[in-house]
């Protein structure tokens, strides 16, 4: 795969390209990403482009990369040409993996409204194929999804998840060690340091902390709140 070697006379030339190529956007490593991809798509023509089984992983790996260098408007610019392109032929594979890229694109962007929509459209294409792999690949994408979207409820509901867990502890115990226990489970599920329990009956003064002591400009900040 060397720079004298002459595409068109080694089959998978391009492939090969665009899998290292996802290797280097897999590692951050946008920019090789991208240069790699730059320099085997100038080498093919735009009717080697319409031969999507070998050359669309170039196409969609350079989207990747131009998203991960933090030019995502470009990335949907070029994915929405590319959808203009081949919805017409109403290829499957060629579509599903489309919208696989605009998923990847919208999880880079850290926008899961859009993947989960990418998401969906994948499956529609891909799922009827009854191709194992592509299928596995809607799976791994839609796991990928869950956890985050987990993790986001999480964080996004602290408060919430402590008084449940405090809700949850058996009778057993004074108010301190209860809110003590449930601090430390909520801790070990958030993967916090440390944190502190306030009750309102106590004003500022933390019923349960773990890890470093809170401060009490802290405490009566979080009072307040």
């Amino acid at each position: 795969t060397g720079d004298n070697a002459y595409p068109q006379e080694l089959v998978g030339w391009s492939y090969v390209q665009g899998s290292l190529a996802r290797t280097h956007n897999q590692l951050g490593a946008y920019q090789s990403a991208l240069e790699l991809c730059n320099k085997a798509l100038a080498r093919l023509s735009e009717q080697d482009l319409d031969y999507t089984d070998m050359n669309l992983i170039l196409q969609t790996q350079l989207m990747a990369a131009v998203t991960g260098l933090g030019r995502a408007p470009e990335a949907k610019q070029r994915l929405q040409a590319l959808l203009t392109r081949h919805l017409p032929h109403r290829g499957p594979i060629t579509l599903g993996l489309l919208y696989e890229a605009g998923a990847q694109i919208a999880l880079l962007e850290d926008d899961r409204v859009s993947a989960r929509e990418h998401l969906r459209q994948m499956e529609l294409w891909l799922r009827p194929t009854g191709i194992a792999p592509l299928i596995e690949r809607i799976d791994a994408l839609s796991r990928t999804l869950r956890v985050l979207e987990s993790s986001e409820r999480q964080a996004l509901q602290p408060e919430l998840a402590t008084s449940q867990l405090l809700a949850n502890l058996p009778e057993q115990g004074t108010l301190t060690e209860k809110a003590a226990r449930a601090l430390g489970v909520a801790l070990e599920r958030s993967g916090a340091d440390a944190g502190f329990i306030l009750l309102r009956s106590r004003s500022s003064e933390p019923c349960a902390w773990l890890g470093v002591a809170p401060d009490a400009e802290l405490t009566t900040w979080a009072a307040a709140e």
